[in-house]
């Protein structure tokens, strides 16, 4: 999930901006874990980012 997280954030610069206990799915398989980060829909371009709040609420 984090090398996920690193990776859009570092080549097509998109920030998720929720991350959360919610928004992480893990499971086990033949031994191995992997991560998921979900729930998209407040992410943004890194070039897109302005000053104050992200939310129109």
């Amino acid at each position: 999930m984090l090398l996920g997280h690193h990776w859009a954030w570092r080549y097509p610069q998109i920030l998720h901006h929720d991350i959360s206990q919610g928004n992480i799915l893990v499971c086990e398989k033949n031994g191995e874990i992997y991560g998921v980060l979900n729930d998209w829909d407040l992410a943004i371009w890194l070039n897109d980012q302005r000053d104050g709040p992200t939310s129109k609420f």
